[in-house]
């Protein structure tokens, strides 16, 4: 079994990570599986079968191989954007400003409601003995 935590070891290496995608990166994903599949390298009592159809498609993923079989025509997706604007738009900096800066509409209205039903004493009409 050590053949095959060496291979994926190999593949590993040629996987980038991507430090703009704390923690939904998916080069740390596959680290972390294989720390937890393989061990130390020594030990283990998975489906060796398994193992070998699994590497042998991160192995065509991390190759470019179908990148290359079919290639784009387009630079653009279908929303538009270029692969440079989509990376840029999964990126733990923009999702942090979505999440503080730009509020989604419902959030808006339920402010402007919570502050209009909170009124000061000042706004109150008097009250009359």
């Amino acid at each position: 079994m050590s053949r095959i935590y060496r291979k994926y070891i190999k593949l590993l290496e040629k996987w980038p990570q991507d430090s703009t995608k704390s923690g939904r990166d998916l080069g740390t994903h596959l680290r972390e599986e294989v720390k937890k599949v393989f061990g130390s390298g020594v030990s283990f009592t998975g489906n060796e079968q398994q193992c070998e159809e699994n590497y042998a498609s991160l192995k065509r993923i991390v190759d470019n191989h179908y990148f290359e079989k079919y290639p784009r025509t387009y630079k653009s997706s279908a929303s538009g954007l270029s692969a440079e604007d989509c990376k840029a738009a999964i990126s733990d900096d923009f999702l942090e400003y979505l999440e503080h800066e730009a509020k989604p509409t419902w959030k808006l209205w339920l402010e402007n409601l919570r502050n209009k039903n909170v009124s000061s004493p000042a706004s109150q009409p008097p009250i009359n003995p």
